[in-house]
Formats: C-alpha cells, sequence, structure tokens
C-alpha cells in the first residue's frame, strides 16, 4: 500500500494508522513523501522492517523515475519485492538512502528555487528558463513547469523540510556562491595548496541538537596554526554552548532513535559510516598533513579509525544477537522444580557518552569510543581536542551529511565544556583520552553513578632480551621496532616506547644500529615530497617537549641521538632549510644506567624521544620496567622462553598489554604501539586504569545492571527481542527474579537474575589484573615458552592456539580452561 497524501507528518502518520488497521501483516506499506526522513516517519508504524519510502516523480504519466528510499530498518527483501513491483508497472527504480532530500528533491528543488530567483532577478522570462533546460540539458519539463505540476505548496513543504534537515550547511553553502559539503566552515575559507595559508579565520562549528552552531561572541577563542608553516587554520570556541540542552537531546532522542534499533541494524549502520568515510578519507590525509602527519602517520589515525568501525560492524553481526538486549549464559534453576529462574541480563545504560579526546588521533580516538557505544545504543557527544578539533569536525560532518546518523546519536562540541560535569546524572559516562593529571582532575568532578574511564599517558617499555645479540633476527626487530615508534606520529603516541630498556652489554650496539636507522629519516613538512617524519602538532608542544627533555638530562641523563636544537628540514616547497614558524624537533635518545633515577620513569616527554635504559638482570629488567607505576603497553623481544616466562611473570600486572616479540613473529606482528579493536586498550595505574575496546567487552560496558519486580510471564514471549551471547561477559547484570507461573515446566523463560553475592568464577576473577598478551609461541615441534600460574601450574603459550587443558593441582570446582574464556583470567590472563 502506499500512502499518498500531502508533505505533512501528522497526515501521513494519521493515514499510516488507518492503513495499518486494515493491511495484512506480510504487507509492504510504502510513502510517497518526497522529503521527509523515512526514519522520521518510521517511528510512526507498527511494523518499520516492512516500511519504505516510494518516491514517484512527477509528472507522474510520462515519468518513468520511482525513487525506493530505504531506512535504517528497511528489510532487504522488503526492497526486493518493491524493486520488483516498480519494474511490473513499467517504471525504473532507483534506490537511495534515508537521507535529507533524498536524491531527485534534494536536486530538482535547487533547481526549482533557483529558477525562481531568476524570475525575480529579472534574469529570463519563464518560458525561456524553461526552454533552456528543455534544450540545452534534455530535461522533460524545465524546473519552472515542474514546478507548476508539483504545486508551489509542496515546493515550499520540499525547501523547509530539507532546510530541517540540513540546516545551516545548506543555507550557508547557498549564501558562499556554491554548494560545498563541508558547509559554510569549508566554503568560506579559501585555502593555498602550496603553502597552507588562509584568506580567513573562521570559527570552527559545533553540531548541537541536530543543527550547526557557533558563538556569538568568541572572544576566547584559540587559534589553531599549520605545524609546519605556523599558517592560520581555524579559531576554537564552544563559549555559551547550550550543554544541557545537548545532553538532554542525546538522552531523549539519541536514546529513542538508537533504541528502536537491534544490534545488528546498528552494526550494519556502523558499516556504512565506514564506507563513506573510506570513500572520502583522501581529504582527510590532505587535512591531517596540516597537523603534522605524514601519509604514513594519516593512515594509522584515519585508515585505523575507519577499521574500528569496520571491526565493530562485522562483530556486532557476528557476535550479538539481532535484537536489543543481550543475555549472558543458560537460565539457572533455583528452585527444585523449576518454577523460580533466574539470568544475567545486560541493559544498555539511558544516558549519553562523552569522550573527551587528546590531539594525537583526532580521528582514530573518537571512533574507537563512539563504534562501541553507537553499537549498544548510547548517543555520544564527542569533545575533540583543539589544536586537530577541525580533523573530527570534517569527519563528523561527512558522517551527518550522508543522512546515516540516527538523529540525537552524535553531536560534536569544538571548544571547552565548562559545568558540563555538574550536568551528568546515573545513567551517563565519561570516556576520557589525555594525560594522567587532567583524568585525575575529571574524575574528582565526576558524579556518582557516572562510569567514568580514562586512558592516560604512560611511560610504556620495550624490553631486549639478553639473547638477542645483534646480528639474530629479533634484534633487528627490537631496533626497527623502537625507531618506528620514535618516528611515527613524530612520537605522539601514548603507547610510544619511552624506554627501551636493555642489556647493558648491548646498549653500545642498540645505540649504533639506531643510529644508522634514524639517519634515513627525512624530517620536515609532510606535503613534501620524501618526507619520513613531520613537526609535533604545535609549536607551543615543541617548547613542552623540550622543556621535558631538559628535565632528564638535568636528572643524569646523557644525549645519546640527536639534538636539542632546531633541526633545518625539508620545506614545502622543496628547499631545506631552518622552519622557525614550525614545531619540528628531531628524534632523541638520552642513556640511563640501571641505576636510573626516578625522573626518567615518571617524565612523558611526548614526541620523538625515548630513554635508553641498561640492566644486569632479568630481575633487574623486571624492576626497571614496573617502575613505570603502571603502563598501556610494554615488549619484549627475545627468543627464549625462559626469559619470555620470567619477564611475564614479572611485569604483567603492571601493564594492559604484553607484546611479545621472536624472530617468527616480527615480521607479521602489529607491533608494540598499535592497539588493534578486538583486543583490550588500556592499563593499570598511571596508565588510567580503564579498559577500552576489548571487541564486544567494549560493548557491554557500556550495559548496566538494574532490579525488575518478578512476575509470571509466557516464556515464548519472553524470548522474543534478546538472544544469550555465552558466558564472556564481565561487567554487572540485571537482577529480575522471576516466577514462571503458568510458564512452569516449559522451556525457562529468557530473563532474569535472583541477585546476591556470589558471583561464581566472577568473584575469583574480580581479584586479577586482566591484561592482553600477544605470545610468541612457535608451531610444529618447536618450543614454547610456558607462563607461570598460581601454585607453579606452567600453560604452553600456544593455548592461544585454542588448545584444551585442565587447571592442574586445583580443588572442587576445577574447570577447563580454554582460549579467550573467562576461566583463563582467574590466572589474571587475558589471552
Amino acid at each position: 500500500m502506499v500512502e499518498a497524501v500531502p508533505e505533512d507528518r501528522a497526515l501521513k502518520n494519521a493515514a499510516f494508522a488507518r492503513a495499518e488497521a486494515v493491511i495484512d501483516g506480510d504487507a509492504v506499506l510504502a510513502s510517497n513523501t518526497s522529503s521527509i526522513s523515512i526514519d522520521a516517519l518510521a517511528t510512526g508504524v507498527a511494523r518499520p522492517e516492512r516500511f519504505v519510502g516510494m518516491h514517484f516523480f512527477n509528472p507522474v504519466p510520462s515519468s518513468r523515475l520511482v525513487e525506493v528510499v530505504t531506512g535504517a530498518a528497511t528489510g532487504p527483501a522488503v526492497l526486493e519485492r518493491v524493486r520488483d513491483w516498480v519494474g511490473q508497472i513499467g517504471k525504473t527504480a532507483v534506490v537511495v538512502r534515508d537521507a535529507p532530500g533524498f536524491a531527485s528533491s534534494r536536486l530538482g528543488v535547487a533547481l526549482g528555487l533557483e529558477a525562481i530567483r531568476m524570475v525575480e532577478e529579472g534574469v529570463a522570462e519563464p518560458a525561456d528558463i524553461d526552454a533552456a533546460m528543455e534544450l540545452g540539458y534534455r530535461h522533460p519539463t524545465g524546473p519552472l513547469r515542474t514546478t507548476d505540476i508539483v504545486g508551489l505548496d509542496v515546493r515550499l513543504g520540499i525547501a523547509e523540510e530539507l532546510h530541517a534537515q540540513a540546516g545551516g550547511a545548506v543555507r550557508s553553502a547557498r549564501a558562499c556562491g556554491g554548494w560545498s559539503p563541508r558547509g559554510a566552515w569549508a566554503a568560506s575559507r579559501a585555502v593555498d595548496s602550496t603553502n597552507g595559508a588562509t584568506e580567513m579565520t573562521e570559527i570552527l562549528p559545533s553540531h548541537l541538537q541536530g543543527d550547526w552552531w557557533t558563538p556569538g561572541d568568541a572572544t576566547d577563542a584559540v587559534l589553531v596554526r599549520d605545524a609546519s608553516t605556523g599558517a592560520e587554520i581555524c579559531r576554537v570556541s564552544a563559549r555559551g554552548a547550550d550543554l544541557a540542552g545537548a545532553l538532554a537531546y542525546a538522552r531523549q532522542t539519541g536514546q529513542d532513535s538508537l533504541g528502536a534499533l537491534t544490534f545488528h541494524q546498528r552494526a550494519l549502520l556502523l558499516e556504512q559510516f565506514a564506507t563513506v568515510l573510506n570513500e572520502r578519507k583522501a581529504e582527510l590525509y590532505e587535512l591531517s598533513a596540516r597537523a603534522g602527519c605524514t601519509a604514513r602517520d594519516a593512515m594509522v589515525d584515519v585508515d585505523g579509525g575507519i577499521g574500528v568501525l569496520f571491526t565493530y560492524a562485522s562483530k556486532g553481526r557476528r557476535e550479538l544477537p539481532n535484537a536489543q538486549v543481550y543475555l549472558d549464559g543458560p537460565a539457572e534453576t533455583l528452585a527444585k522444580d523449576g518454577s523460580f529462574l533466574g539470568r544475567h541480563v545486560y541493559t544498555r545504560l539511558p544516558g549519553a557518552v562523552v569522550q573527551i579526546n587528546a590531539f594525537n588521533f583526532p580521528m582514530w580516538g573518537p571512533l574507537e569510543k563512539l563504534a562501541p557505544a553507537f553499537l549498544a545504543g548510547m548517543p555520544t557527544i564527542i569533545k575533540p581536542a583543539t589544536p586537530t578539533a577541525y580533523i573530527t569536525e570534517a569527519w563528523v560532518r561527512m558522517l551527518l551529511d550522508s543522512g546515516l546518523v540516527p538523529a540525537g546519536a552524535l553531536q560534536l562540541v569544538c571548544g571547552a565544556l565548562p559545568g558540563l560535569f555538574d550536568l551528568l546524572t546515573l545513567g551517563d559516562a565519561v570516556a576520557f583520552t589525555g594525560s594522567a593529571s587532567t583524568a585525575a582532575g575529571l574524575r574528582a568532578q565526576t558524579p556518582d553513578g557516572v562510569r567514568f574511564t580514562s586512558e592516560t599517558d604512560s611511560i610504556n617499555a620495550s624490553v631486549l632480551g639478553p639473547d638477542a645479540t645483534p646480528g639474530t633476527a629479533v634484534f633487528d626487530a627490537f631496533v626497527r621496532q623502537l625507531m618506528v615508534e620514535l618516528t611515527a606520529k613524530t612520537g605522539q603516541k601514548c603507547t610510544a616506547i619511552r624506554r627501551a630498556i636493555v642489556p647493558v652489554g648491548l646498549r653500545d650496539a642498540v645505540v649504533d644500529a639506531l643510529r644508522t636507522k634514524l639517519a634515513k629519516v627525512v624530517i620536515g613538512d609532510p606535503r613534501a615530497e620524501g618526507v619520513t617524519m613531520g613537526p609535533l602538532v604545535s609549536v607551543a608542544q615543541a617548547h613542552q617537549l623540550i622543556r621535558q627533555v631538559d628535565q632528564l638530562v638535568s636528572a643524569g641523563g646523557e644525549v645519546l641521538i640527536g639534538s636539542r636544537s632546531a633541526p633545518d628540514v625539508v620545506r614545502g616547497d622543496g628547499t631545506v632549510g631552518a622552519a622557525p614558524d614550525g614545531a619540528f624537533v628531531e628524534p632523541i635518545v638520552i642513556g640511563f644506567g640501571p641505576d636510573a633515577p626516578d625522573v626518567a620513569h615518571e617524565v612523558e616527554a611526548f614526541g620523538p624521544v625515548s630513554s635508553l635504559i641498561g640492566y644486569e638482570t632479568l630481575a633487574q629488567a623486571v624492576e626497571l620496567a614496573n617502575r613505570g607505576g603502571g603502563s598501556l603497553v610494554t615488549s619484549v623481544a627475545t627468543d627464549e622462553p625462559a626469559v619470555a616466562t620470567a619477564l611475564m611473570a614479572g611485569i604483567g600486572a603492571h601493564n594492559g598489554r604484553v607484546l611479545f616479540l621472536d624472530s617468527i613473529d616480527a615480521r607479521t606482528s602489529t607491533g608494540h604501539g598499535s592497539p588493534v579493536p578486538h583486543l583490550v586498550h588500556g592499563g593499570p595505574g598511571r596508565a588510567g586504569g580503564g579498559e577500552e575496546l576489548g571487541g564486544i567487552r567494549a560493548v557491554l560496558r557500556l550495559h548496566a545492571a538494574h532490579r525488575r519486580p518478578g512476575f509470571a510471564a509466557d516464556a515464548d514471549r519472553a524470548d522474543r527481542g534478546v538472544a544469550s551471547g555465552g558466558r564472556r561477559a564481565r561487567r554487572r547484570r540485571a537482577s529480575v527474579p522471576q516466577a514462571a507461573g503458568p510458564a512452569a515446566g516449559r522451556r525457562p523463560a529468557r530473563l532474569g537474575l535472583a541477585r546476591g553475592d556470589a558471583g561464581g568464577h566472577r568473584d575469583v576473577r574480580a581479584l586479577h589484573r586482566g591484561h592482553v598478551l600477544r605470545p610468541h609461541g612457535r608451531r610444529g615441534g618447536r618450543r614454547e615458552p610456558v607462563l607461570p600460574r598460581p601454585g607453579g601450574a606452567r600453560i604452553p603459550a600456544g593455548l592461544v592456539r585454542g588448545r584444551t587443558v585442565r587447571r592442574p593441582g586445583a580443588g572442587a570446582g576445577a574447570g577447563q580452561l580454554r582460549s579467550g574464556g573467562p576461566a583463563l583470567r582467574h590466572a589474571g590472563l587475558t589471552w
């Protein structure tokens, strides 16, 4: 059934209600709307999966076009059925996603309104304007004649609807004399690609409550400059932003639009987000160059962020149910006759996720927080770091312009957030990336009941085993990894190697090998050919870095490689020389002995700087690594199982991730500084004590426990919309005591948990430190390193490949240990 009433939402909703009262349950309901969002209309129908847009193009008798508009919930079988029917009536279906104005109306209203303006301005007579389009562009009817057929009231309604959905991006782009996908900010800036100069500096807009917004008073705006040339890029301020309104919009509109979708529908949208950004990543690479990123650096940030979206899109469909509730494991029988049952249930938090990001990853950083939050059904408010906020604004705008983002699911605040934490309530969550000191201050402001997760700077280490001598593959892998971590993103990574811990006797060999590799690094403007390392993000950051290097040297450190003086660089025009307006620093390595002072383990020089610290025994290497106070990652380079065992036993509890390099996996390893979305990212102590990523774990972390009264329910009906997800979930569960009532003796209802103090293996697991281990196990008949277990039991690292063993020496209740399963975490290890 096709609805074709005028362009009025209330009128259409009334028509849908009447139609659904008489049509069969398997019938398709379609709207002939020419501009109203299909997803918005779908909220008013009972079966959104069988709802679709069918825009018959005017004049209908002579036009063969039918624009088929799919919403987020439209099923693929429904789409094929509609396309077949369109073909049967002699017309051609063009499939488009739900977006402001779809395709035909978006283009048609632009042409029609411009033709009307031309008549108003006396450019030409109406008949001549129509003739120009009919003869010159072979339009069957001119834009003014088409407007007469459609009706001025309909044209006005389409224009108003398009303006309401696209907002200032359409209006301001038109005012600038041309349509721009980036809207007013991009259209008003003329950029010289040679030197990065701009004709004017605009305020970077925020996107709040469905509209782009800039402050009326921006006297506090921060000026952002090109990292290589010092040219002005934009100013950043959120002075006067309605943060309370943004939170309310997220909690209401965002929660409603995301809550209507299943895990699988959200996962499919994540995949579409990734596709949109992937198609336009060249633009993001270009912007990233202004922040000092080489093409390799931009790939880490841009492609890494897109990869997170693809990963969660895939895992969401494979590992979560096509439902809105996640069940953890089977029902537990709590009464002998089976009449009283309990079950662990996940329900999403009812608030918003506020993410506060660091400057070094303006795309990957927000996206690795957004992906699991979106999949969990929680709206997100992004606060990017000021120096690279323009990159975040660019990809956020790309997603919003695509029309794929559900209303209220994504907002952006470019600027400071004064008073925001006073507005947070139970059900909200904060995800922070940045310095440990800032995290401590924000955590103190966080109200009770608001979840706060932080991933902070840490003094990460890389340990070279005593067996890894010059000439071995593992020695070469260690040096190559250290060079990469010094130069990738110009060392501006929270996971970069800040301390290289090596045997005292190998220190000189490491320095010589590293110096040889660093001699090939070309420092300069990333837009110049041949440059392999760009500047820091800003001159201020460069000055701070040199002050931190001074601290390390003053504490007894020796500069082994590099200099604190500004280097000559390759400029944007290809010449070589000084660049006083750029933030250039060359790689620096500072040497310490085994008695390295505390400052070597506490001061993080956030850039291309690393300390080289010697050790005499493995026990001393463990002690040095642990003096960092908790790290995101430590890597170990060794071919000896005994060395791997000793180091893992000593450093495991102090790290979020431990990466093992050997001569076999050296070429295939993702590297010391590369967290992957499948595994947990985070670390104890100074590293923040939080968790990010970790596959579906990150999604479940945004679900909450709650109590619901017991009730009698039909088991089959209770099963609808929920499905079991296995035993890997780790967060708090809902407590729902349930009497089976009339369902007694039938299949257990899938709701409920009788809450108590004991949680089985969860109580034991809470006393251990979980971390991600990337082992260097050998295949076939070769040796495999073993890891210590409580009580002296040892398990081969090959277990990661799925072997099943039983914990030796355990008493009653000992269960099997499987790769990735909860039982492994009894030992504090997450494989």
